[in-house]
């Protein structure tokens, strides 16, 4: 939008990028004005509270012009009717010609609706409640209903809109950490949408491919970098929920993967490639098919890459995690019970090669690995007489691997275990009972816990936008 009206004109990014683009916006209008039909003109200041009718009436008027815009593009065969079954060869090329964060109808409904969220209001003039800001305003996530109208071109942003939308989100509007809880939820919706977006365009050139490319690896990295910062204790909001966080995740590793198999036939580099493939199969690790078709990747000049082969080393560290070498003496067991059987998987994440996101993509699976290592303890050491009496909670956490004895003590104590105290050279310490012979250890709803030590260490500072597009290291392997 230019001064409150459409701005028809592809922007100068999306000339760089596409033709056909550009040659479809053009067709658009062309026709669009062949007929006669003309967005409607927005009132000056659309924001202020003052201008409800006139946005009211707006609302109105743009609801006619769709109608009419709807009519003459599918007379045009620019875009489908509904009702006109093609063939797949036969399929019209589709694009996105808005070239705002936000397409003007949202814009319109969304203000007559009181929806507008406070990261696109701007401070009122007169110091009172806060105006819709347009130019702020960002294309929510709706959707895919029965009943609901395929949208129109402008309703969909062009390529070079969803990247400057991706880059105002987790740059512009988001910038340091103490900002996450707060716009998590909106951050979250919003990058729903850019990746929505996508799915409209049709016949993308290469260089619209490496465009969505980079903002699938960015709001990766979003997602995975959020999941390890909003664990940390009274962080997240209440609205934060770890498993939505992770289904988004996998879905946006998803569509990378299937953007990374479009971008090959082309001879198209993607540098990062081997990286976010090594993400995709930490994520799922624990799915043996994901892991088994990885094979197939075998043949690519990124598959023995370092992220590659840490994701393989890391995959077997923990599908080994309960192979703890002997003989232990079961009156002493502290001295051993740091075996690397329980820990090579917190050793590996600790590597100074092991980035950042991938550390973090890692601390999702440990709670998994200390719940296994419990039961391993119980399965292997457990016992009514001569049980090991010399675990305190130290070396507890030399298996576990939290930032604090005291957190150890806590997750052990969630899954049934008890501590008994004893005088030891003068002074009280606690030491952990495991006297009764249980078959299992209880598995109860657990949040991802926050590491500083083995994963924010690596960050070494960055700034969240940093994080966001490239890939952080420690500076050395990182030692419990």
């Amino acid at each position: 939008m230019v001064d409150g009206r459409f701005a028809p004109q592809p922007s100068e990014g999306t000339k760089k990028l596409s033709s056909l683009a550009v040659d479809y916006a053009q067709k658009v209008h062309l026709q669009l004005r062949s007929d006669g039909i003309t967005a409607p003109k927005w009132p000056l200041d659309p924001g202020n509270p003052a201008q409800r009718p006139a946005m009211e009436k707006l609302k109105e008027a743009y609801k006619k012009y769709r109608a009419r815009a709807y009519d003459s593009l599918r007379k045009a065969e620019i875009i489908d009717h509904p009702d006109h079954k093609r063939r797949l060869e036969d399929a019209l090329t589709f694009k996105g010609i808005c070239e705002d964060m936000c397409p003007d109808y949202e814009q319109v409904t969304r203000i007559c609706e009181y929806d507008v969220k406070k990261e696109e209001k701007r401070p009122a003039p007169n110091g009172g409640d806060p105006w819709p800001e347009p130019s702020k305003m960002v294309k929510k996530f709706a959707r895919s209903a029965a009943g609901i109208e395929e949208p129109l071109p402008m309703d969909v942003r062009s390529m070079d809109a969803l990247k400057r939308s991706t880059d105002y989100l987790l740059g512009e509007l988001l910038k340091t950490d103490d900002q996450l809880p707060s716009l998590h939820g909106y951050l979250w919706d919003r990058t729903r949408a850019v990746r929505k977006d996508f799915s409209f365009h049709s016949q993308k050139s290469s260089e619209e491919m490496q465009v969505m490319v980079y903002i699938l690896e960015t709001i990766a990295r979003f997602h995975v970098v959020s999941l390890h910062l909003l664990s940390r204790k009274g962080v997240a909001s209440d609205d934060f929920d770890q498993q939505q966080e992770v289904q988004q995740l996998g879905a946006t590793l998803l569509s990378l993967n299937e953007t990374y198999d479009d971008c090959r036939p082309r001879n198209l580099v993607c540098e990062n490639e081997g990286e976010f493939r090594a993400l995709y199969l930490l994520l799922n690790m624990h799915d043996t098919s994901v892991v088994e078709k990885s094979l197939e990747w075998a043949s690519q000049p990124w598959y023995n890459s370092t992220h590659m082969e840490n994701a393989k080393s890391l995959i077997a560290a923990l599908q080994s995690s309960d192979q703890v070498t002997g003989p232990f003496a079961p009156r002493s067991l502290g001295t051993h019970i740091a075996a690397p059987g329980f820990t090579k998987f917190f050793d590996l994440v600790g590597s100074k090669t092991v980035s950042y996101t991938m550390a973090c993509m890692c601390e999702i699976h440990f709670t998994w690995l200390r719940q296994r290592i419990l039961q391993t303890l119980v399965k292997g050491f457990a016992r009514r007489r001569d049980w090991p009496k010399d675990i305190t909670p130290r070396i507890l956490n030399r298996m576990l691997r939290f930032d604090t004895d005291e957190e150890a003590v806590e997750f052990v104590k969630l899954h049934g275990f008890e501590f008994e105290t004893r005088r030891v050279d003068g002074r009280q310490q606690q030491f952990l009972l495991l006297k009764s012979k249980r078959q299992h250890v209880p598995s109860p709803r657990v949040s991802q816990s926050h590491s500083a030590t083995i994963v924010e260490a690596k960050r070494n500072g960055q700034p969240l936008a940093e994080v966001f597009r490239n890939s952080i290291y420690g500076d050395k392997d990182i030692e419990f």
